[in-house]
């Protein structure tokens, strides 16, 4: 009797024993009544029949009507397979069946998908995901299924629970769908994959669904990442991070630290990079890479650039009114700001609730800023805009990812930042030349090169030589707290005073 337990077929039966009790009624009123006309009878019995086509015909309607409503509810549009609604509904239909840790959920993202459409086309990105679907549905068996999410996300249901076998099936798909990509799609291809074996089926879908999705979150560079106690111990200090900032900013637990740029030319102190750090109270003190990505993610970045930029803007006016000579001081400036018409204004406003002379400060960008397309014509006009308002503007981690040199010549930065990578092999001699280039061209294009994360006197030497503008790293000093910043500056001060450094 199973058959019948849907509400439609329990509908269909129950309506037609309920008008074939009426007709039978009707023709045993007929009888007792004496009503023997046959022609009566008849016309009963076709009405009664007209009345029972209706009815069926019009349930059945309905019928196909909600099961096509179902079908849509469930169905990917572009790609004909599950949507995430269908993955939920076929889940719980799963789950009955299952075996703690018998089964995974795995999450799948496409890495930059977006470049697939702005270098090639819109529909070209859609057929590459129809492709993929077909691929991921083409390597799983009959009692498993997949779903496409959110774009270029998908998910799959395995019936393995086994680590090492989930690793090489996920290790055999990703080959398999990179082979089905046309040649030169292939290089824009690349999967972050994150696991959650599930140990407890009635865990409801979107728990499990979520640490999949940490998985991959927290995966460091492995081909899939499996969710775990360290990934949940992560989630919960992340939450704990986002629960203290607010209190962490009111009670300025926030600490400034500088770390000088050296003028290589006059040996002198030519500027200070502000750094974040955290002393979280009866916890220590937490480095930027603690809780910097996470508010990133989160857009809570945008308060505590405010935040720094506030507290360079105290200290400098604290110079002034100590008579002390400024140094120009570069913060950081996160790439969400951009998506926020006229937000320069903001930092504006604080520079001249401080009076601080706005060419003393810099906004430092990474260069993956300038690297998202989405955010290009934002980038472009902030940066005339800083100009306009009189601030600097550098490119701060030049080289540590695809650093082009068009961006150069695309925008209007007032300093390039070598990153420390261009110079942990400097005895070979093609670093030497690339480095050589990069600070001749700078020099043509009148933008200062600052290099950073130097370390030892041998670098500082040879920069030297190349007449490299400013020097940041430990062969200096470390970020120091303010206070023993000023001590460290005007020591070095003194022992540099009016001393210049000729080149022949």
């Amino acid at each position: 009797m199973n058959n019948w337990k849907s509400p439609v077929q329990k509908y269909v039966l129950t309506s037609i024993i309920s008008l074939t009790l009426l007709t039978a009624a009707l023709f045993l009123l007929i009888y007792l009544m004496n009503w023997q006309s046959l022609p009566m009878m008849l016309l009963i019995a076709y009405v009664s029949c007209i009345l029972i086509n209706q009815m069926i015909f019009s349930i059945l309607f309905k019928y196909a009507h909600q099961k096509q409503l179902e079908k849509y509810t469930i169905t990917d549009s572009l790609t004909g397979g599950l949507n995430e609604t269908g993955f939920a509904m076929a889940y719980k239909h799963a789950a009955a069946a299952i075996q703690p840790d018998s089964c995974a959920v795995i999450f799948i993202h496409m890495q930059n998908f977006r470049l697939i459409n702005e270098n090639f086309s819109i529909n070209t990105g859609n057929e590459i995901l129809k492709q993929i679907s077909h691929g991921l549905n083409q390597t799983i068996s009959d009692d498993e299924f997949t779903a496409r999410v959110n774009g270029d996300q998908f998910y799959l249901f395995f019936h393995e629970g086994n680590q090492a076998l989930i690793h090489a099936r996920l290790h055999h798909l990703t080959k398999t769908l990179l082979s089905m990509m046309p040649a030169y799609i292939q290089s824009y291809i690349k999967l972050e994959i994150g696991v959650c074996v599930i140990d407890d089926p009635a865990l409801p879908i979107e728990i499990i669904q979520a640490r999949a999705h940490a998985a991959c979150k927290f995966n460091q560079g492995a081909e899939c990442a499996f969710y775990d106690a360290v990934i949940l111990k992560q989630m919960n200090r992340e939450q704990e991070l986002n629960l203290l900032l607010d209190e962490a900013i009111r009670n300025h637990d926030f600490l400034v630290y500088l770390q000088p740029k050296i003028n290589l030319a006059k040996q002198q102190l030519g500027g200070a990079e502000a750094l974040i750090r955290w002393q979280i109270p009866q916890a220590g003190l937490l480095s930027p890479a603690e809780f910097m990505p996470l508010f990133e993610r989160n857009g809570k970045i945008r308060q505590l650039d405010l935040y720094m930029f506030e507290q360079v803007c105290i200290i400098m006016r604290k110079w002034i009114l100590q008579g002390k000579e400024l140094i120009p001081i570069s913060v950081n400036l996160s790439r969400q700001h951009f998506y926020e018409a006229d937000f320069l204004y903001t930092f504006d406003a604080i520079a001249e609730k401080y009076q601080i002379p706005r060419n003393f400060l810099e906004f430092e960008l990474t260069e993956s800023i300038f690297l998202n397309p989405d955010q290009i014509h934002l980038v472009k006009n902030g940066i005339l805009k800083m100009h306009e308002l009189g601030f600097k503007c550098s490119l701060d981690d030049f080289g540590s990812g695809y650093s082009s040199l068009g961006l150069l010549k695309e925008f209007e930065v007032d300093a390039l930042k070598l990153d420390r990578i261009f110079f942990l092999d400097i005895e070979n001699k093609k670093a030497k030349d690339v480095i050589g280039c990069l600070i001749d061209l700078a020099k043509k294009l009148h933008v200062a090169i600052v290099a950073e994360g130097i370390e030892d006197i041998q670098q500082a030497d040879y920069l030297k030589q190349l007449h490299c503008d400013f020097i940041q790293g430990y062969v200096y000093s470390k970020p120091l707290p303010v206070d023993e910043f000023e001590q460290w500056a005007s020591v070095w001060q003194a022992n540099h005073a009016a001393s210049e450094v000729h080149i022949d």
